[in-house]
């Protein structure tokens, strides 16, 4: 199966149950204690913002969250409690939807 990363969704536009590609910046970074502890991220762009959620976070990976960041991510978009998030998405660092190798692009998924 391939995954059509041609296009981008607005985080406003999206919708829960469908994997999608969408440019955001870091606005939130935190740890949530658990005996796996979670790494939670809000990231958005103008229409709203969305969570990321890590499950099994390595130690040291809130590090990369620096806030203003912007990156891609693609993920399936999901209910989490009260929140709309993504877990685990595929992140590309530093995005400019307009100039990344990875945007307008047809993924093979394994």
């Amino acid at each position: 199966t391939y995954e059509d990363r041609r296009s981008f969704t607005r985080i406003s536009d999206l919708t829960e149950g469908t994997t999608a590609t969408f440019a955001a910046s870091v606005r939130s970074v935190r740890w949530v204690p658990s005996p796996r502890p979670r790494l939670h991220v809000v990231v958005g762009d103008d229409s709203g913002s969305i969570e990321l959620v890590w499950f099994h976070a390595r130690r040291g990976q809130d590090r990369e969250f620096r806030i203003g960041r912007r990156l891609l991510a693609t993920g399936e978009v999901r209910g989490f409690g009260s929140r709309t998030s993504v877990a685990h998405p595929e992140l590309t660092w530093d995005a400019d939807p307009s100039e990344q190798r990875h945007a307008g692009r047809i993924v093979p998924v394994y």
